[in-house]
């Protein structure tokens, strides 16, 4: 059993660590790597092969280097766990680095058979690592700058704060539902130009931006778990967990998914863990 549980674990890891693997931003750095190295030639190809062998040869290299870089970052969460902090990026760029320049080492001694001596291992070692460590740099910036964008956005369309004799009753995205009752609003749920609002009685689809439905709950305390999820804090059941997966369990039985940009945010609000016999599995679809 125990080993059933850790094989599922490495595989919902991998799966999870490839999923962006063909995403716009990976692509992007595969045709401006390739492009740039077809171009410039480094490490003495410009003068020994031509615009197409230097094509093959650079788009080899770029390819296995980025499916390499996925699996330096699949090895080191099954190994260490989804670890943010400095020292986790510096095992994933350490890992990352040897495995690229040992791909690039022997891609090199096929191409270059008769020149051994072109490029030695240990400058692959300093150029890899030095392009390795800005790329996750890279990333990791553009990651916490697009988390900075949305909640700013947020934080932006959200009114001031009115005095108590101001204050509303109920928060104004309840004028939107169909009928007149006042609901509790456990959750919202982005879905292209629509907003899911599941309340304490039932679903009802808005056609809104999700910044404007999270700004009209006015003072009702909630976060974001997703870029496409946000969750009332009195919905909160508590946090589940699995494999390298993590899901809020709200009290009407919701699972809605947890991505890696807020699971900080409710790991400080210290949501009590919950078991599988306790869970009624209701899964939300992470859109």
């Amino acid at each position: 059993m125990r080993k059933d549980r850790t094989t599922r674990h490495m595989t919902e890891t991998v799966k999870d660590t490839f999923k962006t693997l063909f995403s716009k931003l990976t692509l992007t750095i595969w045709c401006i790597a390739t492009a740039g190295s077809t171009l410039a030639g480094p490490f003495g190809t410009f003068a020994t092969m031509s615009l197409a062998e230097r094509f093959f040869y650079w788009t080899t290299i770029t390819t296995t280097s980025i499916i390499l870089g996925y699996v330096a970052q699949a090895l080191c969460r099954i190994v260490i766990g989804d670890r943010h902090d400095l020292q986790g990026k510096f095992i994933f760029g350490i890992v990352g680095t040897v495995l690229i320049a040992t791909d690039v080492y022997l891609l090199a001694r096929l191409f270059h058979p008769e020149r051994p001596e072109a490029v030695t291992f240990a400058n692959l070692l300093v150029w890899v690592g030095f392009v390795f460590f800005a790329v996750i740099a890279a990333r990791a910036m553009l990651s916490e700058a697009i988390s900075s964008s949305v909640q700013s956005e947020i934080e932006e369309q959200a009114p001031q704060v009115p005095s108590p004799a101001e204050q509303p009753m109920v928060p104004r995205l309840i004028s939107r539902l169909p009928d007149g009752h006042h609901h509790e609003v456990l959750r919202l749920s982005a879905n292209d130009h629509f907003v899911h609002v599941m309340a304490d009685t039932g679903e009802h689809v808005l056609r809104m931006r999700m910044r404007d439905a999270v700004a009209e709950m006015d003072d009702v305390a909630g976060a974001m778990v997703h870029r496409s999820h946000w969750v009332a804090c009195a919905a909160m059941q508590g946090l589940r967990t699995e494999g390298s997966k993590a899901f809020v369990v709200l009290k009407n039985g919701d699972h809605v998914p947890v991505s890696r940009n807020y699971r900080s945010t409710l790991e400080d609000m210290n949501l009590s863990p919950v078991s599988d016999a306790e869970a009624q599995p209701c899964a939300v679809s992470g859109r």
